[in-house]
């Protein structure tokens, strides 16, 4: 009785294996293919550096550009009306 579980587990064990593979192997593929925009798309530009500027942050105070020099900045813009 032992044996046919130790088989068992060997054979879901396998299984997982296999599906992980065909799942790589799937996904490199599509990965590896070349791609095409749809008409009216145009790729992304190159990165280019933050230009300078200054604003106010909600607590009276000013923000600067300079001051996220390095940083990874994500900024939202957003109205009260």
């Amino acid at each position: 009785m032992r044996d046919v579980r130790i088989g068992k587990h060997r054979v879901r064990g396998l299984l997982l294996a296999g599906a992980l593979v065909a799942w790589g192997s799937l996904w490199a593929s599509a990965l590896a293919g070349t791609t095409t925009l749809p008409a009216g798309l145009v790729e992304a530009s190159p990165p280019a550096p933050m230009p300078a500027f200054s604003l106010p942050d909600i607590h009276g105070g000013t923000m600067s550009s300079a001051a996220l020099q390095g940083k990874v900045v994500v900024i939202r813009f957003w109205a009260t009306w």
